[in-house]
């Protein structure tokens, strides 16, 4: 009887003999892996930005496997640093103020000394300053610099300004004093044999008479200035055989005294009058004072 009685006892009212003794195994099971991790699935990395499996993809198709790592960390700082507050500058007694993805893709880094305490922005020394470099602008848009579009160094899209100074309204020559300089000095053609795009080239000329692999183009501008670069030859054998070949700009604004140096791929050269119109639009937007 006693022993009925405590079988009674163990098992939990309406819960049959079979019930109880499966959850008693069921309790051991879950006891025994108690504190055990071998089944937990393991940690996931952290889903890669946009930006680095951008600069990866390019890496690994582009640059030898050696330099694919530097270009995943470079990434990394760009999605850390990437910023388009402003930067403001003076330069020869005006003020200038352009975002700084026009200078580098990770100004937050590169620029930090010249942050602001409190404020989101960056103020460049203006101590007998006549004009700022390194600034970077994107065809067909003319943006700055993206999150991704830093990656190819040799983007036929890119529009390095080199330099950007404001002098006097008279301190450079003109298109035309420039043209006559070179025809006096007889190392152009006297009159153009090449014709793109609305300019019309003249190339340089060897002592004996022979073509040089250089030409220097003019063109009309929508304002009724002359516009002014010069560039290989298109049709040379230097052209073709170069990875990306440039146009030279050295542009100067008579008006404000704005002198700009820039280079772009020749690829672009149909689109010489909006790259200098934008760029002249652009730099105008960026004045203050």
């Amino acid at each position: 009887m006693s022993n009925v009685t405590g079988s009674k006892a163990a098992a939990s009212p309406g819960m049959t003999r079979r019930a109880f003794g499966l959850g008693l195994g069921m309790t051991a099971v879950a006891a025994s892996g108690c504190g055990r991790r071998e089944n937990a699935p393991p940690p996931q990395a952290p889903a890669e930005s946009a930006t680095v499996t951008h600069a990866r993809r390019f890496a690994e198709a582009n640059l030898p496997p050696d330099a694919v790592p530097l270009m995943i960390e470079n990434a990394r700082l760009v999605d850390r640093d990437f910023s388009t507050a402003p930067v403001r500058a003076q330069v020869a007694g005006r003020i200038y103020e352009w975002p700084a993805n026009y200078t580098t893709p990770k100004a937050r880094s590169d620029l930090s000394k010249y942050a602001v305490p409190g404020a989101d922005r960056y103020e460049l020394p203006s101590e007998d300053r006549r004009g700022i470099g390194g600034l970077t602008f994107f065809w067909p848009t003319l943006e700055g610099y993206s999150p991704t579009n830093w990656v190819d160094d040799g983007d036929r899209r890119r529009i390095d300004y080199l330099s950007f100074a404001v002098h006097g309204t008279d301190a450079s020559l003109t298109v035309e004093q420039v043209m006559a300089r070179l025809h006096r000095s007889r190392v152009i053609e006297a009159t153009p044999s090449i014709t793109r795009f609305g300019l019309s080239g003249y190339r340089w000329i060897k002592p004996d008479g022979s073509h040089q692999d250089r030409v220097e183009w003019i063109g009309p501008l929508r304002d009724g200035g002359l516009f002014h670069m010069h560039s290989h030859d298109p049709d040379s054998q230097a052209a073709q055989s170069l990875f990306n070949p440039q146009c030279a700009v050295d542009m100067f604004d008579r008006e404000s005294g704005e002198d700009v140096s820039y280079r772009f791929s020749l690829s672009l050269i149909e689109h010489w009058r909006a790259i200098e119109h934008g760029t002249r639009r652009i730099i105008r937007g960026w004045r203050r004072a």
